[in-house]
């Protein structure tokens, strides 16, 4: 029996993508700064931000898998096929995700009679073949995402020696699409930014940490706070925040 071995390639399409290559019969390709599944560049770890919705695309070359499954952090799913030799799923990484390192594993299967693998509430599951043959592995690739959570941190020295009046403090952010957020200082009930200090050597440090329709997913976010300082002067302070 001849072993017929495909070629996978890998992207996390919407809003970006992974990369990574594993052995000389699968490529994993990809592009964090575009949608277009069809424009691929290299690269490592995908950094993925707390909240974002992944379509994680798979391209089957040639088209002669019967299925695709894919172990996201130790889960495995099955992957839908969208179109000839192309299978993808959406993935919301949530804030349980934050911080993990997450291995991926992708295989290609060629299927011999009954199928290797169960589908349960959208969780699949591997059977003991028995009698049946197993089925045949075309390809499989390997790569790994990590999630985090953007923050911007403002060390400022205020003129003066009195607290200023954070009520009328605003932190200004400039998201994408021509999007403005006006973020003012959190208290019960309503989120926002936290004002720390003044210490030792009279510093305040003011933290925030955005929502992902806030900041730009790749490139950088202008973020300007305007404070009222003690003698009732603005002091307006400048941040351009990147991302992964």
């Amino acid at each position: 029996m001849n072993t017929i071995r495909g070629k996978i390639l890998i992207g996390l399409i919407c809003p970006a993508l992974l990369a990574g290559c594993s052995g000389s019969q699968v490529q994993i390709w990809a592009n964090s700064n575009s949608d277009d599944p069809k424009i691929y560049t290299q690269q490592n770890t995908h950094y993925i931000h707390v909240g974002e919705v992944a379509q994680l695309r798979i391209v089957v070359q040639p088209d002669i898998a019967n299925y695709v499954t894919i172990n996201l952090g130790g889960q495995l799913y099955m992957m839908p096929k969208v179109n000839p030799g192309e299978y993808a799923l959406m993935k919301r990484f949530d804030s349980r995700w934050f911080g993990v390192i997450c291995p991926v594993e992708v295989q290609a299967w060629r299927q011999n009679g009954r199928c290797d693998y169960l589908i349960e509430d959208n969780l699949v599951r591997k059977l003991a073949t028995g009698d049946d043959p197993p089925d045949t592995l075309l390809a499989s690739a390997n790569t790994r995402v990590c999630c985090y959570q953007s923050k911007v941190v403002f060390d400022i020295n205020l003129p003066g020696n009195k607290e200023p009046d954070w009520s009328k403090a605003v932190l200004t952010i400039f998201g994408p699409e021509n999007r403005i957020s006006t973020i003012y200082q959190g208290r019960v009930g309503l989120e926002g930014f936290t004002a720390l200090g003044r210490d030792a050597s009279g510093r305040y440090t003011i933290f925030y940490e955005p929502n992902l329709e806030q900041i730009h997913k790749t490139g950088k976010t202008r973020m300007v706070l305007t404070i009222l300082d003690s003698d009732n002067k603005e002091q307006t302070y400048e941040i351009w925040l990147d991302t992964p």
